[in-house]
């Protein structure tokens, strides 16, 4: 192994600095670490600073690089035209990946200049990016809103169908939560093997076959001791899209979206969710009003398949899972392990079953109270539809808290801090909602009091999951991004239709 001043041993992986080099702005920085601190990239170049002034370097026959060394420069910044001189990156013999080639000594030439230009031009964000980014969005707000758009409807369900002792708003929602979590593997697998644009097909079709099944379960000619099982196999074909679309997230973010925007992407995608849930609450409440009329939740179902179908139209322009070039030099660095074997890294890391338990935690506290919500309040004498009101301005406030955390995030790299402070304002709304709830209302303040409550309970809640999504990625580097954040999201699916069974 290369020794530097014979003092240190360095490998390709540790010189990456965390396996991934950014070239940005003319600075290099460790963008990546594998350590779940997150160490910003202004670490990064004091890293690389000090690599620099202890000189080395190995290379084979060919005068490719093995450690990528990085010499000392007299100015204080580590520009991209004194450390890569030649016009292209050469590939590392032992990793594969893109290392700079031999820094000479000198003062750097004009033909250095141009070849730092070529390397800034090298990594390019495609505008095609944002449609791929649309697609998954809207897969993700049509898909919520089948799976919430029966909650608000306790008295109304039983116009549709022979409800007996089965509680339909509970087990529309709760069909969503179990086969997500039969199902997950298969989708992490899936998304891993053959990319994004497959597990968008994937996930656009099965969406679009739940909304069809819906709309035939609640047509008013069928019989209506035979809607049941067809409304109960829809809510199942649309949940099996969940595993395709719902690990996509950072998916999305790494392969096309520079380091600059990648929390910002994973916060818009998933912020998706919690918009078709505002959506799946308040259409119904808006489309149902005669609870003796069946074919106003047949009109409800015909709309929600017309925003799956538009969702599908749009899904066929992912016409690839990357970019022609990678958009950033970490995109470029690929380290991944097989899927069994990323399974196996990710269920030996303590770190992981930590963020898995907490992320679990958050999404099934947030979701849980709405899925049972319009029968709960009602008994607690709360006015009533209430509960789809509330559940769409939690949502609402928690993606508006979403976009700021990615854009905060994305300027900051706080991810630890940030997740810690929406952990306590968590902790906070729990307990004060366990308090409130206890006793029924008794005056028109406590609807004002809950409506603070559940919205602040957003606040904190929704933006923990783009985030926490991005922080398991970086934490468990180098195992693929489906992988990682589709085991989070299992155990988000997991604990939801736990703590809501205990609930109701």
């Amino acid at each position: 192994m290369p020794k530097i001043n014979n003092f240190l041993s360095v490998s390709p992986p540790a010189l990456h600095l965390g396996g991934r080099l950014s070239v940005l702005g003319g600075t290099v920085g460790a963008i990546r670490p594998r350590s779940s601190s997150l160490r910003s990239s202004r670490s990064g170049a004091a890293a690389a600073s000090f690599f620099m002034r202890n000189g080395g370097g190995s290379f084979d026959e060919e005068g490719r690089c093995m450690i990528c060394p990085l010499r000392e420069q007299p100015a204080a910044k580590v520009s991209t035209a004194s450390l890569f001189p030649s016009q292209r990156l050469l590939p590392d013999s032992n990793n594969n990946s893109m290392c700079p080639p031999a820094v000479g000594d000198g003062a750097p030439s004009q033909s250095r200049r141009n070849s730092a230009n070529e390397v800034a031009n090298r990594y390019v964000s495609y505008a095609q990016r944002w449609i791929v980014l649309s697609a998954v969005c809207l897969i993700a707000l049509s898909n919520a809103t089948q799976w919430i758009s029966f909650a608000p409807l306790h008295a109304e369900n039983s116009s549709v169908v022979v409800v007996d002792s089965c509680d339909v708003e509970l087990w529309s929602s709760q069909i969503f939560q179990l086969v997500g979590v039969l199902t997950g593997l298969v989708g992490m697998f899936v998304t891993d093997r053959f990319g994004i644009r497959i597990s968008c097909h994937f996930a656009a079709a099965l969406n679009l076959a739940g909304a069809i099944l819906r709309v035939i379960s609640s047509i008013p000619s069928l019989d209506r001791h035979r809607r049941l099982p067809v409304l109960y196999f829809g809510q199942t074909v649309a949940a099996m899209s969940q595993p395709f679309f719902l690990c996509l997230s950072p998916k999305v973010a790494e392969h096309w979206f520079g380091e600059h925007q990648r929390a910002l992407a994973n916060s818009l995608s998933f912020i998706a969710n919690p918009f078709g849930v505002v959506l799946g609450s308040i259409a119904p409440v808006l489309f149902v009003s005669d609870a003796k009329d069946s074919s106003q939740i047949y009109y409800l179902n015909v709309s929600l398949l017309a925003l799956a179908l538009a969702v599908s139209a749009l899904t066929l322009c992912v016409s690839r899972a990357q970019p022609p070039s990678p958009p950033s030099a970490s995109s470029h660095c690929e380290h991944k392990p097989d899927f069994a074997r990323g399974l196996q890294i990710l269920f030996r890391s303590r770190i992981f079953y930590i963020q898995t338990l907490t992320f679990g935690m958050a999404f099934a506290l947030q979701w849980s109270i709405f899925v049972t919500a319009d029968k709960y309040f009602s008994r607690l004498q709360y006015p009533d539809k209430l509960g789809g009101y509330l559940l769409s301005v939690s949502a609402f406030s928690g993606a508006l808290a979403s976009v700021l955390g990615g854009w905060v995030v994305d300027r900051t790299k706080k991810f630890n801090e940030f997740i810690k402070a929406a952990y306590v304002g968590i902790a906070i709304v729990g307990a004060a909602l366990n308090l409130f709830l206890r006793h029924p209302r008794q005056s028109p303040l406590d609807t004002v009091v809950l409506s603070v409550l559940l919205t602040l309970l957003g606040f904190f809640a929704v933006p923990v999951f783009p985030i926490s999504l991005e922080l398991g990625v970086e934490s468990t580097f180098p195992v693929a991004e489906a992988t990682s954040s589709g085991l989070l999201i299992i155990s988000g699916q997991l604990q939801l239709f736990l703590l809501t069974a205990i609930s109701n």
